[in-house]
């Protein structure tokens, strides 16, 4: 129930931040392309590229597969939750067909265009936030003695897109969410038991 809660607080938080907050927002980090801050996290985005967490787990899974089933259980869980959420994102990207905030600045295009695949139609929702915090999610339930770690760097990747004008406030909320429920319910449906068997 609290994740129900939770999950349909974001998305209302979402559609109030797409009628009122998106394009200021973006207004403001666009008028700051340039400074430090744009700088710093314009490097930490390149985190939320979802090979560097597919590929790290992938190869765990393949050389621990025989030699240890824990390990093995556990990187398994991670690629299989990234891989899922992405395919999601990727789906929904297709059919919405949102304008990226350099249209709006480039051409005044904000919104909706359903059924494109160009890149710069493919703002929503963000594939950087999905994978940053699907893997923060992840990562936390297997190893939760460092889970305010991983939130607070996948959130900061989240909030990357933004500053450096990528994706809009919106884009990124929905974005994580899918991430986090992803990681969340693949946990708890199919592997918690699995894991705690290998154990």
């Amino acid at each position: 129930m609290p994740r129900v809660i939770v999950s349909v607080f974001i998305m209302i938080a979402a559609l109030l931040s797409y009628n009122f907050f998106d394009l200021p927002v973006a207004r403001y980090f666009q008028n700051a392309k340039g400074d430090m801050l744009y700088d710093i996290f314009h490097f930490l985005t390149k985190f939320g590229q979802i090979e560097y967490y597919l590929i790290p787990a992938l190869v765990v899974y393949l050389y621990y597969q025989k030699r240890d089933s824990l390990i093995a259980m556990k990187a398994r869980f991670v690629f299989v939750s990234l891989a899922l959420s992405g395919i999601i994102v990727l789906l929904i990207k297709m059919v919405g067909g949102r304008f990226r905030p350099e249209l709006y600045f480039k051409e005044g295009l904000f919104g909706f265009d359903f059924f494109h695949l160009s890149h710069t139609m493919t703002s929503f929702p963000s594939g950087h936030s999905a994978t940053s915090l699907g893997a923060a999610t992840a990562l936390a339930l297997l190893f939760p003695k460092f889970r305010v770690g991983f939130y607070l760097f996948g959130l900061a990747v989240m909030i990357s897109r933004v500053v450096i004008v990528r994706h809009y406030p919106s884009d990124i909320m929905i974005g994580g969410l899918i991430g986090a429920l992803t990681s969340y319910i693949l946990y708890e449906r199919y592997y918690k038991k699995r894991i705690m068997d290998a154990n």
